[in-house]
């Protein structure tokens, strides 16, 4: 097929497999090689070679191209490989800690140096209040909340009368409902549907489930009491993902100092936060707090804030040569038992780039410019159409032959199904399964819908004028940008979304890959802590660096 070519032969000279991008879509988002040398800091292009990041507190906003090229630059600066590190193992970045048990986190410095990331299991993502999510069978998707428990383990609900009232015993009843008895065997009176219902929610709003456990298996109710069908394998988040060769899959949050300042400075009431920073006053603002607390100039402040969420699997000597690495303590598993995997230590090792979100605020954007990448191995498409250079629709099937992490040979489904769940240390198999790889499929091949030609091409033209222009054997070429999105003129998301407004990483949303995107979940105004799940409020999420002082607050 004319229109399709094999990207077989990348910086190693390694054959890939089965990835294919169309090389006769219109170009309609070239990127000029005067443009594309000036990216690299020497001035040309160089093999590996350090690229600058992009100005983003003097981006110029035009046509959808403008956005993508951001989100291709900043790829190939965080990436680059400078000092005997990649900039995002710098000290121009932080890791992010999970949170403790109070939801708090902590930014932990790169220092100068090789740095050893700590590295948690691979998890679903979280909805707008970071909870887990599950899809009901209609399509709905909803914010998992688990009842409290007493001291004992034991589940509590509210009854009629408004009363805690420990649960001793959960089931379903003839009628599909779920009923509750307590530890005298007595049914447990529930308040009305009615006083849980939120008429006010809009349709398109994510709504709130919660999950109880019923002869040892989950099940989920909405604000009705309804109970709500899922497909087999949900298990109210946290799915854990695993390659076809029983690679686990982890992952790591980063931002850059900026945010670090940024951030220290709100939580610390020396800076103004209503949204992230996006002017050159605002900038300023950040620089002079930094200054005043000792930390020497930002090397890249025209990034402005940046947070990165990132993929990866270990590697081997043999086929590291083929990924972005890093090092990283990863959890070991006592793997004997195939329905429970439990955690015995941890230790060491290299890990290979898988996906990468690149999330930053640029001139005129507060919502941030959402953008993501994934290395070509990963996932197959589903079908998707493009435009080609003569203005013809093109459809392009989906196709699973050929070798993937994610997915089996010729794999006809079902996909982005979870296997395995999180929980606590331990990984568990999903009702159903054994603890096992699934097949997944990128739903959303370029972000935008399977029958949006021209959004499609648009991506594809960008990738194919910037893989011309990069020199040969650059690791970087290995990984492409499967969309970005952001809103027009910088509303508040969801309102006004713009760009690949489905995009999603299949190895980072697997299971959650929904119209909307990014947006779906980082939603509700343009306030940091509703935009940024590790940002937080006054008292959760990130933490300030250093505690505020007399001296450097408002």
């Amino acid at each position: 097929m004319k229109y399709l070519c094999m990207i077989a032969l990348m910086v190693t000279g390694t054959l890939l497999p089965a990835q294919t991008i169309p090389q006769d879509a219109a170009p309609n988002c070239p990127v000029a090689s005067t443009t594309f040398d000036q990216w690299f800091q020497s001035g040309k292009p160089v093999v590996n070679g350090v690229v600058n990041p992009a100005n983003s507190v003097g981006f110029t906003e035009g046509s959808v191209c403008y956005f993508y090229a951001w989100a291709k630059q900043m790829f190939l600066w965080v990436t680059s490989e400078s000092g005997g590190s990649r900039i995002f193992d710098s000290a121009a970045f932080y890791d992010v800690s999970p949170p403790d048990s109070s939801g708090k986190r902590t930014f932990l410095p790169h220092g100068k140096g090789s740095f050893v990331h700590s590295m948690m299991l691979r998890a679903d993502k979280g909805g707008p209040h970071d909870l887990p999510i599950i899809e009901g069978k209609s399509g709905q998707l909803f914010e998992v909340m688990k009842p409290p428990v007493d001291h004992s383990g034991k589940q509590i609900v509210v009854n009629s009368a408004g009363n805690l009232v420990e649960v001793s015993k959960a089931f379903i009843t003839s009628n599909h409902k779920l009923a509750f008895q307590d530890r005298a065997g007595n049914t447990i009176a529930l308040p009305s549907a009615g006083a849980l219902r939120s008429d006010s929610v809009p349709s398109d709003t994510m709504r709130t489930a919660e999950e109880f456990m019923v002869d040892g298996k989950p099940v989920f109710v909405d604000s009705n009491g309804n109970i709500i069908d899922v497909e087999q394998g949900q298990a109210g988040g946290s799915g854990v993902l695993e390659t076809q060769k029983d690679g686990l899959v982890y992952y790591s949050t980063m931002t850059n100092d900026v945010y670090a300042y940024f951030l220290t400075g709100v939580k610390n009431g020396a800076i103004a936060g209503a949204q992230f920073p996006t002017t050159p006053t605002e900038l300023a603002a950040i620089q002079k707090y930094a200054a005043a607390n000792g930390k020497p100039s930002f090397t890249d402040a025209q990034a402005l804030t940046m947070e990165l969420k990132s993929s990866w699997i270990e590697v081997t000597e043999l086929n590291k040569k083929d990924y972005i690495t890093t090092t990283a303590m990863i959890p070991v598993y006592d793997r004997s038992n195939p329905q429970k995997w439990v955690l015995k230590d941890q230790r060491k090792a290299t890990l290979g780039l898988l996906g990468l979100h690149i999330v930053g605020s640029v001139q005129g954007h507060p919502e941030m410019i959402w953008a993501t990448f994934e290395h070509f191995g990963d996932t197959p498409n589903a079908k998707y159409s493009y435009t080609d250079k003569n203005g013809n629709t093109v459809p392009v099937p989906q196709r699973t032959a050929g070798s993937w992490r994610f997915s089996a040979t010729n794999s006809t489904g079902p996909f982005n199904v979870v296997h395995m769940t999180a929980k606590e240390a331990n990984i568990l198999a999903a009702s159903g399964y054994t603890i096992s790889p699934s097949d997944s499929l990128r739903t959303y091949a370029w972000g935008a819908g399977p029958n949006n030609a021209a959004a499609n091409s648009n991506l594809i033209s960008i990738h194919n004028s910037v893989n011309a222009l990069m020199p040969k054997g650059d690791i970087r070429s290995d990984y492409f940008l499967i969309g970005a999105t952001w809103t027009t003129a910088g509303n508040a998301p969801p309102g006004g979304q713009a760009g690949a407004t489905n995009v999603a990483n299949s190895t980072m949303e697997t299971y959650q890959q929904k119209t909307k995107g990014c947006f779906l979940c980082h939603t509700d105004g343009l306030a940091p802590d509703t935009l940024s799940h590790v940002f937080g409020g006054e008292t959760t999420g990130l933490q300030p660096l250093f505690p505020a002082s007399s001296g450097n607050s408002r």
